[in-house]
This record gives structure tokens, sequence and C-alpha cells, in this order.
């Protein structure tokens, strides 16, 4: 009887793991695009050697990624790859293996690992040119190992170059891509009929996507893709998808995975690379996009749930939700002024964070709407690893300004749950113009890596907050 419920149990705990692993499958697929790729950029200039020395701490594939995946989003299209590091020593696999770059410290053996070969499948995949180029007395050892790679003679390369250790990866994107909101749109043909069909989505940071100008859905927190069945859209013919995406102040990007299924059990697959289109809002030209990465590479951090996220279709609700518009709201704070904004810029990847007992935030309407719920997005999930924990709101009040006097909307939340992210108050419709929140207490641990704070330096995040209009309201 033992024996068989350990059985029992293990087949349990299989098909649990199983459920687990399969939750993101299938995996991301397509390309991360953004606006044209500016002339101005300069060739990026890689050895490995520098590299090593200056940021040390990933190798193998991962060392590609964070080396060219910095130069996809600095919008670079060409790189120059030492093959080694001009001291006599050889950066790929050597036949004299005496003169294979090694240090005992960090136990790094370009002979466990072939970097040209991964290095050219990152640029054929993201669209790049690299050239890869080795000293006199490796040359021709390297063209007999790698006769697919273009390999030159290592010389003065014209024009402007960067060293790959000088990129700073929010650096080079704010510098090289072009940080407008931009549109961008692919066509593809439906032959014959569909029996299902789902699309999933991304953007850093607010997106809004639509096919043959239906809205399909809108959001703004990039680590988490969602995913709507649009089996109902895709009729046979001829079909247009299109995004408009606001980009944030550190990087840029789009990622779409759409697919279906025919009547005969083909899969079918349109998914966002260099035959996508686009163009600034408001201009008329569309030009070809370029590629700013992939999941997984460079600054990009590996997406969660991209195909469980499920939502409806906008084009589907019999009555959609009016939200404030963001530009109509002016948002001021006590603490932590600047970052105020954060808090309605329409991304859950941007936050504000209060300080202290009483932190309060304001927002001011442009004219008195009338209102009928608002929502709270609190905390921030990828904190949770660290001593001061996510910092969602425990206590707080939120209230309106009415004939010289602020009121209680709601009664005051007094124990919020530690692990509630969102706060939905809904409430009789009222005319409001000015709203706050004051913040009382917080669920940060008050522990941070240098020791105990006081509560003065408590923590509340807030990353948006969202109001909604009473039906009939303008």
């Amino acid at each position: 009887m033992r024996f068989l419920i350990i059985i029992l149990i293990m087949f349990v705990s299989s098909l649990s793991y199983a459920k687990t692993y399969s939750a993101n499958i299938p995996a991301w697929r397509g390309e991360w695009i953004w606006g044209p790729r500016k002339n101005d950029v300069p060739v990026m200039t890689v050895n490995l050697r520098e590299w090593l020395s200056a940021k040390p701490g990933g190798w193998g594939q991962s060392l590609i990624n964070r080396t060219l995946g910095n130069a996809v989003v600095a919008g670079i299209g060409e790189v120059r790859w030492r093959l080694d590091d001009g001291r006599g020593n050889a950066l790929f696999p050597y036949e004299n293996k005496n003169k294979i770059l090694k240090w005992h410290n960090w136990g790094v053996d370009f002979n466990a690992f072939d970097f040209p070969v991964a290095a050219a499948k990152f640029a054929k995949r993201c669209g790049m040119n690299i050239v890869f180029v080795a000293d006199k007395q490796f040359l021709n050892s390297a063209k007999k190992r790698y006769p697919q790679l273009n390999i030159q003679l290592s010389g003065h390369v014209s024009g402007k170059t960067i060293s790959a250790v000088k990129l700073n990866p929010a650096r080079g994107a704010v510098r090289w891509l072009d940080h407008k909101k931009f549109e961008f749109k692919r066509e593809f043909i439906i032959s014959g009929k569909v029996s299902k069909a789902r699309l999933c989505i991304t953007a850093d940071a607010v997106y809004r996507i639509y096919i043959d100008n239906k809205a399909i859905g809108s959001d703004g927190d990039w680590w988490r893709g969602e995913t709507y069945d649009v089996n109902s859209l895709l009729t046979p013919g001829k079909h247009i998808i299109k995004a408009v995406v606001k980009p944030s102040t550190s990087y840029s990007g789009l990622l779409v995975n759409l697919e279906w299924t025919t009547s005969n059990g083909s899969l079918k697959q349109v998914n966002t690379g260099a035959d996508w289109l686009c163009r600034a809002v408001g201009k008329k030209e569309w030009l070809p996009v370029s590629i700013v990465g992939y999941e997984g590479t460079g600054p990009r951090f590996r997406l969660k749930d991209p195909w469980l996220n499920s939502r409806s279709l906008i084009c589907n609700l019999k009555s959609t939700e009016r939200f404030v518009d963001i530009s109509d709201i002016t948002v001021t704070a006590l603490s932590n002024a600047k970052t105020a904004v954060n808090a309605i810029d329409g991304s859950l990847s941007t936050f504000w964070a209060g300080k202290g007992v009483g932190a309060e935030l304001n927002l001011i309407l442009k004219q008195p709407v009338l209102l009928t719920e608002i929502r709270i997005f609190s905390g921030n999930p990828s904190y949770n690893g660290l001593p001061s924990g996510a910092c969602p709101l425990k206590a707080y009040k939120i209230q309106y300004f009415e004939k010289g006097k602020w009121k209680n909307l709601i009664e005051p939340i007094k124990n919020a749950s530690a692990n509630n992210y969102r706060f939905c108050h809904a409430f009789t419709p009222r005319r409001i113009k000015k709203l706050r929140i004051i913040i009382d207490k917080s669920h940060d641990t008050l522990k941070r890596n240098t020791g105990t704070v006081s509560v003065s330096k408590m923590s509340s995040v807030i990353r948006e907050i969202k109001l909604i209009k009473a039906h009939g309201a303008k």
C-alpha cells in the first residue's frame, strides 16, 4: 500500500511539473522591432578580452546575448568581432591550445564554447552585418575553421566606431533610437477557413493593436504578454495587422506572434521581424523596421507566462470601459515629485514610490468629470526578492476635493493584502476635478541591504492609476 501511495505521489508530481513547464510553450517567436535604423550609428567593435575585463559574470551564450543584445538595442547594424586578443592569444577554438585565452580566476576557456558560430547566428537573426577580424598569425586558421564566415585581416575601420565595452545599453538606446510614438503594420493573407487563431503581443511600453482597423487590445506592462483569441476576425482574404506603440524612457520595442490553424490542420504564423513596416505617428511614409533584439537578449528580461494571460477583444465588448485620458490629468506628489508622472503614464513598467507615513499623490483633471471607479496598480512584483519587498499599499485613503474641503471617496483601507497588486474601488458616480491618495502604510519590510530603516523611509509603490468615467459622462 505504501508503495502504491509513493507511485501515486510521483505520478501527480510529474503531472504538476508538466503543467508548469508547458506554461511557456511555445516560446516567443520573431524579433523586437522599432523605428527605422539611423544612418549615423557607428560600427561596434568587439574585443572579448576588454569586455571580460570590464564586465565579468556571464559566459557562453549569455555573453553573446549581452554583447550583441546591447548593439541591437542601440540600433547598431554592423559589428566587427575580433577573433584574437591582439596579444598572441586566440579567442576561438585553436589548434594550439596553449595559445587559447584562459583566466584561471574566471575559468574562461574559449575552447569550450564556439563564440564565432553563436555570434554569427545571433547576427543573422537580427539582420546585423557581422565581420570577424584576426591578426595575421590567426587568419588562415580561422578561415579554415570557419569557411562560412566573413573573416578579414585586422586593420583600420573606416567611419565611426564604438567599443562594445563603452556601450551602455540604456544610454545607447536613448542616443541612437528614435523615441517617438510609432505605428507598425504587416499585411497577410488567409487562404481557406480558419479553425482557431490567437495573437500574443507585448510592447515597451504601451501598445494598442488592431486587425483590419478593429481594436483588439491595449496594455502597458511589457514583461507579461497578452493573448487574444482572434479566430472570428480571420476570414479568407487579405488582412492588415497594425499596432501603435508609445515607447518608455529607456527602451523601445514591439513583439507580436500571430498564429492560426487552417481547416486541414496546418499551422500558419505572422511574427514581428524585418518584413514589417513602420512610421512615426503623423507621418505619411512607411519605412522598413529596425530589429532591436529578441526575447531574452540584451537588456530584455525573459518574459513571463506569454501564452496564459488571455484578454477579451475590445471590438467584441458590448460596452467598453471609458477611461479618463492620461493627457487630461496632472499629477503631483509630496515626495519623489519628479517621478509622480509615472503613476499616470500608461505604463505598468514605471512607478512612483512615495516615502514615509502620509505619502501623498494628487491628481487634477482638466475639468470636472463624472467618475464611477478608480483602479490602483500597486507594488512592483520584480522586487519581491529584495529585502524591502514589493511595497504594495497596505493602508490608505482616497479623497476628493469639494466645496473647499477634502472628503473620503471610499471608506479608508486599513489592511490590504500583501499579495494584492490591483485595487479596484467602485463608488456612486460623482463629478470630480481633484483627487488624492494618502498612504499610511505599505508592505515595506523596512529592511535594506544596509540594515533596518525608519518608518520615515518607508516606500509605497504605485505603478499606475486609472480613472473610469460613469456611463453617459463626457
